[in-house]
C-alpha cells in the first residue's frame, strides 16, 4: 500500500484554500468523468482516486489528519521503511493489516480506510484503532447542518439607498437588511434560520430593466434615439437616482458610443460616500417607413 498524494490528484498545492480545491475538483472532474471516458480503465481509476481525494480535502477535519499523518507516513516510506511495520502507536491506533477485518473492501481505496476509517470506514485497526481517541471523537460529534442558499433580487433602488426585504423562511417573516451598494453574488448570511437549524445564505442579484445594465458601482443606461437625432444633434430627459436631467446628445453620435455622468451611478460597497458613474449609451432607432420625400434626400445625401 503506497501514499497517496491528494494535493497532486487534484492539481493545486498544500496551501490551496477549499474554494480553489473546489474549482480544481470540478475541472478535473470534467475531463475524468465516465461519461466522457467510456471504457477508459485509465480516466475511470483517474476518476475514482479524484473521488477519494476530494473526499478528504473538502472536509476541514480529514484534511487536518491528513497533513499530519500522511505527511509521517510518507516521510517513513521514503527513508525505506515498509508500510505494513509502521508503528500506528503514535497516533493512538495499531498497525491496520494486524486486524481480521482487512481492508479494501469499501468505496474507496486501503490508504483512505487506514486513516479515514473512524470517519466512515473501519478505522485504525479494526474496532480499536483510535477506540479511545479521535475515532469515538468522531462517532460522537453530530453533523453539521447544511448550508442553503437561495437568491434574493434587490432593485437599483435598493441599492443607491440601502433598504430593508421580508424575506419568508420557516414560515415566518425575516427583515434583511440590504446594505447600500453591495455587488452582485455577495451573500448575506442568517445564521441558524433553514430547516433543522442550517444557515442560509442569499445571494444578492440586481433587478435589472432591459435598457439597463450594472458593473459594480457604475450603471449604465441604454438610451434609442431616432437614427436622425443622432446625426443631428438633439437633447434627452434620462432618469437618475438624483433626478431628471437634461442630456445632450453631440452631433454624428456613434452607436454605442457613451456619455458619462461623474457620480450618479450607485455607492460603492462598504464606501457609501463614494459613488460610480452613470453610463447613458446611444443605440439607433430606424424608421418604420420612410416618406417619398425622405426617400428623394437620403438618396441626394447619399451622392
Amino acid at each position: 500500500m503506497n501514499y497517496k498524494d491528494y494535493y497532486s490528484i487534484i492539481g493545486v498545492a498544500k496551501s490551496a484554500t477549499q474554494d480553489e480545491i473546489k474549482r480544481a475538483y470540478r475541472k478535473q472532474a470534467a475531463k475524468l468523468h465516465p461519461d466522457k471516458n467510456p471504457g477508459d480503465k485509465k480516466a475511470e481509476q483517474g476518476f475514482k482516486d479524484l473521488q477519494e481525494a476530494y473526499e478528504v480535502l473538502k472536509d476541514p477535519e480529514k484534511r487536518k489528519l491528513y497533513d499530519k499523518v500522511g505527511s509521517n507516513w510518507k516521510q517513513y516510506q521514503q527513508t525505506g521503511g515498509d508500510p505494513n511495520a509502521y508503528n500506528w502507536q503514535q497516533w493512538g491506533g495499531q498497525n491496520p493489516f494486524g486486524g481480521s477485518q482487512g481492508f479494501g473492501g469499501g468505496q474507496f481505496s486501503d490508504f483512505f480506510e487506514t486513516i479515514f476509517g473512524g470517519m466512515g470506514g473501519r478505522g485504525f485497526g479494526g474496532a480499536q484503532g483510535f477506540g479511545n481517541g479521535f475515532q469515538q471523537a468522531q462517532q460522537q460529534r453530530q453533523p453539521e447542518p447544511q448550508v442553503i442558499e437561495s437568491v434574493l433580487e434587490v432593485s437599483l433602488d435598493d441599492l443607491y439607498h440601502g433598504a430593508e426585504k421580508n424575506v419568508v423562511l420557516q414560515g415566518q417573516q425575516v427583515k434583511v437588511k440590504i446594505p447600500k451598494g453591495i455587488e452582485d453574488g455577495k451573500k448575506l448570511k442568517l445564521k441558524g434560520r433553514g430547516p433543522n437549524g442550517a444557515d442560509v445564505l442569499l445571494v444578492i442579484k440586481t433587478q435589472l430593466r432591459s435598457n439597463q445594465e450594472r458593473n459594480g458601482a457604475d450603471v449604465t443606461h441604454i438610451a434609442t434615439v431616432p437614427i436622425w437625432d443622432a446625426i443631428l444633434g438633439t437633447q434627452i430627459s434620462i432618469k437618475t437616482f438624483k433626478g431628471e436631467v437634461n442630456l445632450k446628445i453631440p452631433e454624428l453620435s456613434k452607436p454605442e458610443s457613451s456619455l458619462r455622468l461623474k457620480g450618479f451611478g450607485l455607492p460603492k460597497y462598504h464606501h457609501s460616500a463614494e459613488h460610480g458613474d452613470l453610463f447613458v449609451k446611444i443605440r439607433y432607432a430606424l424608421p418604420d417607413s420612410l416618406s417619398d420625400k425622405e426617400r428623394m434626400l437620403l438618396k441626394e445625401l447619399k451622392h
